[in-house]
């Protein structure tokens, strides 16, 4: 079947179904009369207009439900179909037909309203229990909007406020912070994994996060398409300069950017500086003089590595049907997009060897890389940034396999 079949076709229903309708068979009348004369050829004729209803329905919450249509399960939902064609044509359609009632009221009431009531009191149930979301949902909370570390940590995403480290502090409860997150949204949506190993290293790390916005001091993020004002941009860029200074005063800072959408590549979004002028291609130098910073500041630098890829919308909604049947998520495996070298990350650990280098891709990469961690799905619904669950198991099996780095500064 293909897109130049017309529609309805033979294709779409059974062959019972074609050979009694179709003309111009090649076979002769005497020859077609003997085979639409079997009992069976019979019966698929009789039932193939419900298969033609059912099969559709059959096909697309198999989709829904994330199975994949290779032949073998194409022919099982076939069969479930067919089997649900066969039923209905028992059990609804036959006795419909056989009403001997001939009185509107009484066949009004049991062929409309009967059936009526009940898909009412159906839909109520459905609606009334969210769909039954509870008997499944378990199975994918991580992928939840209410289990992303931007609603979880709000208040530490987009405030522009640095200092307010009581109500934004990773970690444990102690008199003074130990150090600061800066960072994007990356960094926010990474604070599960920092709070674990800061938990772990008996740490208070202070985060400081905002969408779109560099680890970098007196610059800001332009949306080309969607210009903000000058006003707008030197707060974000003061916002910038202001967690960097407080930065440069504490043991370590922790740094975590989406380093991609910062490349000069990047012809939407465009990193500018005080003077409103585009300084995206300088972006590295900017980052490795940053660094340079704080290193020439007595302070310890940190550096995340950013997971293997973004692995986008579709391959999170197939790994949560695969968790919805029960399957191995895990078995869903993806290539690295760059090599290590390539990384601005590396780059900075290159170019500063003091610089301590946490990369997740350790434990969740060989020659491919797996997107489920003890269980959990770690990325968002966008395939882009980490949900707070995924982070945080994240953080605990690199603990596990990898020692804890903060425990050595």
């Amino acid at each position: 079947m293909n897109r130049l079949l017309s529609w309805p076709e033979c294709t779409a229903g059974l062959p019972g179904h074609c050979l009694g309708n179709r003309r111009g068979l090649s076979v002769s009348i005497r020859h077609r009369n003997q085979l639409l004369g079997f009992a069976l050829v019979r019966y698929v004729g009789k039932v193939s207009y419900s298969f033609y209803l059912w099969h559709w329905p059959v096909l697309v919450l198999a989709a829904y439900r994330g199975i994949e249509l290779t032949h073998t399960n194409a022919a099982i939902l076939m069969v479930i179909a067919f089997a649900a064609s066969a039923i209905s044509y028992h059990l609804v359609e036959t006795p419909f037909r056989n009403v001997r009632q001939k009185r509107f009221a009484p066949i009004f009431a049991s062929m409309y309203l009967a059936p009526l009531a009940v898909i009412a009191v159906f839909t109520y149930v459905v609606i009334e229990n969210d769909g039954y979301r509870a008997q499944s949902g378990a199975l994918v909370a991580e992928l939840d909007e209410a289990n992303t570390s931007h609603v979880q940590r709000a208040q530490c995403i987009g405030s522009m406020m640095v200092g307010n480290v009581e109500e934004c502090h990773l970690g444990v409860d102690k008199p003074a912070m130990d150090g600061m997150l800066v960072g994007d949204s990356f960094a926010n949506a990474y604070a599960p994994f920092v709070g674990e190993l800061a938990k772990d290293a008996g740490l208070m790390i202070h985060d400081t996060t905002a969408g779109s916005t560099p680890a970098i001091p007196g610059v800001f993020m332009m949306d080309m398409q969607n210009k903000i004002s000058t006003e707008e941009a030197m707060k974000i860029s003061n916002y910038n300069t202001a967690r960097f200074e407080l930065a440069k005063k504490q043991k370590m800072v922790i740094l975590s950017n989406f380093w991609n959408s910062y490349a000069d590549w990047q012809v939407r979004f465009r990193i500018h500086n005080e003077r409103m002028e585009d300084v995206t291609s300088e972006a590295d130098s900017l980052q490795m003089q940053t660094v340079k910073a704080y290193l020439d500041a007595g302070v310890k630098v940190v550096v995340i590595v950013q997971p293997f890829a973004e692995i986008g919308r579709t391959t999170v909604s197939k790994l949560r049907g695969m968790k919805l049947r029960h399957a191995d998520a895990s078995e869903v495996t993806l290539p690295p997009v760059e090599k290590n070298a390539d990384r601005i990350e590396y780059k900075i650990k290159e170019a500063y060897p003091q610089v301590v280098l946490i990369d997740p891709n350790e434990v969740i990469c060989n020659e491919t890389c797996t997107s489920v961690v003890d269980g959990k799905i770690i990325f968002r619904l966008d395939g882009s940034h980490l949900n707070a669950p995924g982070a945080a198991a994240l953080g605990d099996e690199y603990i596990k396999l990898k020692g804890n780095p903060l425990k050595t500064l």
